[in-house]
């Protein structure tokens, strides 16, 4: 898979919300095809077409006798390398890119003194160097140079060696040169790589696997800490990171203070032990960058926590504070405990100094949180301490999102968000089933929208299930800031003295809801139940609070489009009226209607449900 595919996958991840398509470039390929459009003079091997093909036995050939360098001027932009390409003498091979190197299958010099030099943007901009999960340079001799667009590298070959070379010198520049199985090394009880670290690390695409570690140290994970810096194209496999007591935990780092993570993937288990942060790549993000990662880790922390926001686990990165996430995801199954932020991708996002945002993400394991706490498919709460709002954009989750009880602190589970506070939700979905008991505020996409909190162009599908005394709706459980353009299509059900409502289970007394629409099944465990087509509960007295608003009475199988309180601004619709044109106050450069789409539902044009 070449940079342009693995961009690709991230793209058609999110296509039905971000409706925008990568750039595709022409490329000097090198594979087993005969060579084709490449001409090579004193071991510079440069095309003459815009595709063109250096057969890799060719290659090898030349490196067997002298320094090769291939280049890719404007014409071929990239160099793309589909076939292994293995050489043992002490050459070294320069790839020159005029925008950017994909390795697709593997690089290895086995040769002594030997060497490889990268450069991507000569010329171009955007373009970067980067591995597939089935590519990666390998350099056998430690004695081999590695330069990276005019940086020299240190080649470490075990994670001893990378941990002394960065004590000796924090702010290095340093690769993994080969694959390391990490068996031999028994459980670290602290992390591999304790110093704090602001250089530069390059695992090259090669794996790292079976590596354990089992300890309370404040920040757990291959690095424990950096401080700025970049760690990239680093890989794991069968890995286990546990921690207990106060620690943040990830597989790759425990605190990323203000490092830039790129292209990294997490695979194993990670897990914490209570007032800490556990993600499964990333414990705590604070004013970091991480992007193009992803974990397929399962994440768990079920011990109690010591109250909100003391404890979060999440997919990909536990606490997310001023840091931005994107082009990322995670996949694996998360669990949380009591008072214990939960979400797919992060536990929770909050803006302190900065600005805290997710992006171009999704998550789509399973997520089951404990009582008292905010649970979310994709974050368990997006918040913020200061006057600019955390940021949730061209995202979604598809797992199903379980909590438990309110208890005395309250609950709020959302199938994207949990609890949405002085937060922007946009462009963004959940299709995943929605669960909770009792005392919670339980929404197919937000559990809680707050003061402050908004959300637009966004949607859910999913079924949601609220328990007693507890707030269901197909979009949000309960709405106190402003909702726009936006829809539900789940069936929502209640238990005794819940209030539900196809769109929203209660609009709170600062709820503003414009231009949206709900089609899901209502039932109610008893009469206890208030049942809304739209509102279950409008808390909110001032009638332009709800505007352009409508529900479809055959499908919801309710005539009134609010349980209890101010009725104004809900319309109930045939399903067929519905689907025949775009509700009145729907603008048509936002939503469009087509018989194939959304089974014929509005949908919204820079949002559009996935096929």
């Amino acid at each position: 898979m070449d940079r342009r595919a693995k961009v690709a996958l991230f793209a058609s991840a999110v296509s039905a919300i971000l409706g925008a398509a990568t750039n595709a470039y022409a490329a000097l390929t090198i594979s087993t095809a005969a060579t084709n459009g490449v001409t090579c003079t004193s071991g510079v091997c440069k095309a003459n077409s815009a595709d063109a093909v250096l057969n890799v036995k060719d290659l090898t050939t030349l490196l067997g006798t002298t320094n090769v360098k291939i280049v890719a001027e404007k014409a071929q932009a990239d160099i793309d390398i589909t076939a292994a390409v293995i050489w043992a003498t002490p050459h070294k091979l320069t790839l020159d890119a005029y925008h950017s190197i994909n390795f697709a299958q593997p690089v290895t010099s086995e040769g002594t003194a030997s060497g490889a030099k990268l450069i991507t943007n000569d010329g171009g901009s955007g373009g970067d160097y980067v591995f597939s999960s089935t590519g990666n340079l390998s350099l056998w001799d430690l004695d081999s140079t590695l330069i990276i667009n005019g940086r020299s590298y240190v080649l470490c070959k075990d994670l001893a060696s990378l941990a002394k070379h960065i004590a000796n010198k924090p702010s290095g520049f340093f690769a993994l040169s080969r694959p390391y199985d990490a068996s031999m090394d028994g459980v670290y009880a602290v992390a591999p790589v304790p110093t704090t670290f602001g250089g530069s690390f390059d695992g090259l695409g090669n794996r790292i696997s079976n590596l354990s570690i089992s300890g309370g140290a404040s920040q757990l994970g291959l690095f424990a800490q950096t401080n700025g810096g970049q760690i990239r194209d680093v890989t794991f496999a069968k890995t286990k990171v546990t921690g207990s007591g106060s620690a943040d935990v990830g597989m790759l780092v425990g605190l990323n203070q203000g490092g830039t993570i790129l292209y990294a993937s997490a695979a194993g288990a990670v897990s914490g032990g209570g007032r800490g942060s556990v993600g499964g790549l990333v414990g705590y993000n604070s004013a970091g960058t991480i992007g193009e990662s992803s974990s397929s880790a399962t994440v768990t922390d079920t011990v109690a926590g010591a109250g909100f926001f003391s404890q979060a686990v999440g997919g990909l990165v536990g606490v997310n504070v001023d840091g931005t996430i994107t082009s990322s995801f995670a996949t694996g199954n998360v669990t949380g405990g009591l008072l214990c932020e939960t979400g797919g991708l992060v536990g929770y996002s909050k803006t302190l100094n900065g600005t805290a945002t997710i992006s171009r993400s999704y998550a789509t394991g399973s997520v089951t949180g404990g009582d008292e706490n905010d649970i979310g498919g994709l974050a368990g709460s997006s918040w913020s301490f200061s006057g600019t709002a955390s940021i949730v954009a061209n995202s979604y989750a598809t797992g199903t999102v379980t909590g438990g009880s309110g208890g005395s602190q309250g609950m709020n589970v959302g199938g994207l968000v949990g609890y949405n506070g002085t937060s922007s939700v946009s462009q963004s979905y959940a299709t995943g089933a929605v669960s909770g008991g009792g005392h919670a505020n339980i929404g197919g996409l937000i559990g809680y929208d707050d003061s402050a909190g908004t959300a637009s162009k966004v949607f859910a599908t999913g079924p949601v299930t609220a328990g007693s005394n507890s707030f269901g709706g197909g979009l949000t459980g309960s709405i106190n800031g402003v909702v726009s353009d936006a829809y539900a299509l789940g069936a929502v059900t209640g238990a005794p003295q819940s209030d539900i409502g196809g769109f929203t289970g209660q609009n709170n007394t600062s709820g503003n809801i414009d231009r949206a629409y709900s089609t899901g099944l209502l039932q109610g465990a008893d009469g206890s139940v208030i049942i809304g087509g739209f509102i279950g509960l409008n808390s909110d007295s001032v009638p332009v609070a709800v505007q352009d608003a409508y529900f479809d009475t055959q499908t919801s199988k309710q005539s009134a489009g609010v349980g209890s309180g101010e009725t104004t601004g809900t319309t109930g619709l045939t399903t067929s009226a519905l689907k025949f044109k775009l509700p009145t106050g729907f603008d048509s450069t936002v939503w469009a209607q087509k018989a194939t789409i959304n089974s014929g539902f509005p949908y919204l044009l820079t949002n559009k449900p996935p096929a």
